[in-house]
């Protein structure tokens, strides 16, 4: 019989790099190696038809919603036969995932994927989860970072290192055959858009954040200058008409005409093949995601110093300043030069290296290993 993992999340109802990040990892994981389940904090209703598609058990606590049935639900999950591993993800996830290991004598995974560079403009939600964490951080087996940046970062507060054999960095992996250049969803999406095929079109997708540097992208996007016309579309949770601050912005810089708000899409397969040129604008990131998932589509990036972005980008896109307006225009208008005298050598070039450095079959393979070396290590006690 298989092992039984349970993987704890704070919610499945956004569409953020951890909960997609895990939701991939189970599709195309090994089948039949591990009986993986999925339990949120949270609600898990945008995600969970995708996790019980591909066999795996998803239940939401929803402490949102059933405050008062909360000790009794944490009950029923505490006296259930014990899984092998807890597998938390982002910092609430981690807490529970060891709260519940300690109760039941089993051994718990924490999954990392947050940096610090810019703690002070976190909600003071996450500031706190970051404290709790600090001080629960020598409980889990092993932590997992999705980028060597957000390790460094959390050792230095105090946490396991690479030494101690209790951190381990495994990179996101991206689907290269899922994310690929496809011509034919490019000229469908621009045909939907209204972007004809002279016009250079730039995206962004993140979700709306004083982290993600929309102000600083938006900035920069209205002092550009390019021979071709330009217009970018922006999408992500709060990407939306209903933001308005984010409309106002867009009025002030007179940009109406050429930023459109696509909101929050889980169909980025779809979308990112459209794009002349992705961006990472954000004054904080541990491993952006979109990045490479961007890249393996063909479509070369600007991103911002922070995190792990300028190793996934190398030297097939461009790296510049965190916050910093004039150093982002700078970066875009070389990248527009440089893909207009050459596009098919930059997109194949994404192409290639998010492919053969960041493919997804490498990253689940390092998962299960770390799996079942865990569970095999609690077992030999």
């Amino acid at each position: 019989m298989s092992a039984r993992i349970v993987h704890v999340i704070n919610s499945l109802d956004a569409i953020g790099g951890a909960e997609l990040a895990l939701v991939r990892l189970l599709e195309q994981r090994t089948r039949g190696a591990f009986a993986h389940e999925v339990v949120t904090l949270l609600g898990a209703e945008r995600l969970a038809p995708r996790l019980r598609a591909a066999d795996v058990r998803v239940s939401a606590l929803a402490i949102n919603q059933h405050a008062l049935s909360m000790p009794m639900r944490v009950l029923r999950l505490c006296f259930a036969p014990a899984p092998a591993l807890y597998v938390g993800w982002l910092y609430y996830g981690n807490l529970a995932a060891s709260a519940l290991g300690r109760m039941q004598n089993t051994p718990s995974i924490w999954n990392i994927r947050h940096s610090l560079h810019d703690v002070a403009r976190s909600g003071r939600s996450t500031r706190l989860s970051i404290s709790a964490s600090t001080r629960m951080a020598q409980q889990p087996r092993v932590i997992v970072y999705n980028s060597a940046t957000s390790a460094a970062q959390h050792h230095a507060l105090g946490w396991p290192d690479n030494s101690s054999g209790r951190a381990l960095v495994i990179p996101s992996g991206v689907d290269a055959a899922t994310f690929r250049p496809d011509a034919q969803l490019r000229q469908q999406l621009r045909m939907q858009l209204g972007v004809a095929e002279n016009v250079f079109l730039i995206g962004r997708f993140g979700r709306y954040h004083p982290l993600k540097g929309y102000e600083t992208l938006l900035n920069a996007f209205a002092a550009l200058r390019c021979e071709r016309p330009l217009v970018m579309v922006l999408g992500g949770r709060g990407v939306d008409a209903s933001n308005s601050a984010l409309r106002q912005l867009i009025q002030q810089l007179r940009l109406a005409d050429r930023v459109q708000l696509l909101g929050e899409r889980d169909d980025l397969p779809a979308l990112l093949p459209a794009l002349d040129l992705a961006v990472s604008s954000s004054h904080s990131e541990s491993f952006p995601n979109v990045v490479t998932e961007a890249m393996a589509c063909g479509v070369p990036c600007v991103v911002t110093n922070v995190g792990d972005s300028a190793a996934i980008v190398g030297d097939a896109g461009w790296v510049v300043d965190a916050d910093n307006v004039s150093a982002l225009r700078a970066g875009l208008e070389a990248a527009l030069l440089a893909i207009n005298a050459a596009p098919e050598a930059y997109r194949l070039a994404a192409r290639n290296r998010a492919a053969s450095r960041y493919g997804s079959d490498a990253t689940v393979a390092r998962y299960e290993q770390l799996f079942a070396t865990v569970i095999q290590a609690s077992e030999d006690r």
